[in-house]
């Protein structure tokens, strides 16, 4: 009786210092989201930007007013002669954060606050999602604020949509990750529930081409966790496959099904619309055109802080970081999709090659992602910030185990000598002496610890 009291004692004790240690982590993103918010909007001229102020701010603010006076915006009488306000994909219609915030505040607060609730939200998830996959407080604080306080700030502000998406990401694998391991039906089905929650804010927070990519990304989720690399192995193929279609069916039903009052909209004004079918080609042929990044162009963007481009930045000690990952890390804290996600989403934002042809299969993708396509990059910074917390997470294993460090540190060396000046293209963006120097230091850092 006596062991078991203090194997209990012990446990209290564990999940206290745990309990203690999360808390403390998420009251220091919430105080970081809060000093971020601030710097960036407290004079309101964080929100100055064209698309805001000359879009989603009054679109924004007609869904609040309407809302308020207990109407359903259908229609937009304020645009031309009069055009579809909840069949606008952008509209905001069905999107609860804004709806829910432009109809208590008034439009710049409420502004301000749907940028804060982003930030949280990603910030927060990202914490959860990375813990949930088996990461330290540290690591997962890495990942966090990797992905909170990097491009996915700059969506917040630059373009509304980008972040209506890029929020709810990490939110929906949380949700697939704790379905997929809970024991019981209830918790499953809640868990079920977030999943298809998230799914249905993607779908209306940017109805089109980000929820291709944001479905694409939750169902290859789906099939690493249930088939490939499932938490608890399943006693053989038939019931990783049946738990692959009863997970998939059930979030995907959901999702859908609490998006139908926004998707259904905006389909039947597409229909009538002169895109429909969403073919730019007649109309608009400028447009359609392929707009494919080179390689060299793609690695230059994700390290170059280019004052239009900005939203593209990756940051070099987050990308020498996750180039660590996979060879420390190994099939833990689900690297291997992440590190797949990582290289498919860039091969993808670049010219077309036979991977372009293999997803082209898929209905509309070629029609969808040959419109601006390096939009794909929106997937990248949330996988990379977990392949970041990833190999903080896996350097303590390595303490007697340290040739993988060996290997991997050259590496990123030579990438940091492609990577610096000068440009890989003509027209390039510059990558800034600061970002140099941090590759720079995570990559002796690391070498620094292989040899200690």
């Amino acid at each position: 009786m006596a062991l078991v009291i203090e194997a209990a004692q012990r446990g209290a004790v564990a999940f206290r210092a745990r309990l203690s240690a999360d808390t403390v982590a998420v009251l220091t993103l919430l105080a970081l989201t809060g000093a971020f918010a601030w710097e960036r909007l407290h004079s309101a001229r964080g929100i100055a930007r064209l698309d805001t102020i000359t879009f989603f701010l009054p679109m924004y603010t007609e869904l609040g007013e309407r809302l308020r006076a207990g109407d359903i915006p259908g229609w937009n009488p304020h645009q031309l002669a009069g055009a579809p306000f909840a069949g606008d994909p952008e509209s905001g219609w069905m999107y609860f954060p804004a709806m829910l915030l432009f109809t208590a505040l008034p439009p710049v607060a409420a502004f301000t606050a749907l940028v804060t609730v982003h930030l949280a939200l990603g910030g927060l998830a990202t914490y959860a999602l990375a813990r949930t996959l088996g990461m330290g407080v540290l690591p997962a604080m890495v990942a966090a604020t990797a992905f909170a306080f990097g491009a996915f700030s700059e969506f917040t502000g630059c373009c509304t949509i980008y972040a209506q998406l890029t929020a709810w990401l990490p939110v929906s694998l949380l949700g697939v990750e704790l379905a997929i391991r809970s024991a019981s039906p209830l918790s499953r089905s809640g868990w079920w529930c977030l999943s298809g929650l998230a799914i249905s804010q993607m779908l209306a927070g940017w109805f089109g081409q980000g929820a291709y990519y944001g479905l694409l990304t939750v169902g290859g989720f789906v099939l690493f966790r249930t088939v490939l690399a499932p938490p608890a192995p399943a006693s053989g193929w038939t019931a990783r496959l049946s738990n692959l279609l009863i997970h998939g069916a059930v979030i995907l039903a959901l999702g859908f099904g609490l998006a139908a009052a926004g998707i259904l909209p905006r389909l039947d004004a597409l229909d009538r619309s002169t895109l429909a079918g969403g073919d730019y080609r007649a109309f608009a042929p400028y447009v359609a055109q392929p707009d494919d990044w080179t390689l060299p162009q793609v690695i230059n963007q994700l390290l170059s802080i280019d004052a239009d481009r900005l939203r593209y930045y990756a940051g070099g000690a987050v990308l020498m970081l996750a180039l660590f990952a996979l060879p420390l890390a190994g099939r833990r804290y689900a690297a291997p999709f992440f590190a797949a996600v990582s290289l498919i989403v860039l091969v993808l934002a670049a010219e077309p090659t036979p991977l372009h042809r293999l997803f082209f299969v898929l209905p509309r993708f070629a029609l969808i992602h040959d419109h601006y396509s390096f939009r794909v990059l929106i997937i990248f910074y949330l996988a990379t910030s977990l392949l970041a917390g990833a190999t903080v997470a896996a350097l303590p294993a390595l303490r007697h185990r340290r040739w993988p460090l060996f290997i991997c540190t050259p590496i990123p060396f030579f990438l940091l000598l492609v990577a610096t000046p000068p440009p890989l293209f003509e027209n390039a963006g510059v990558i800034v002496p600061a970002t140099v120097v941090a590759m720079a230091v995570v990559a002796l850092l690391l070498a620094l610890y292989a040899i200690a």
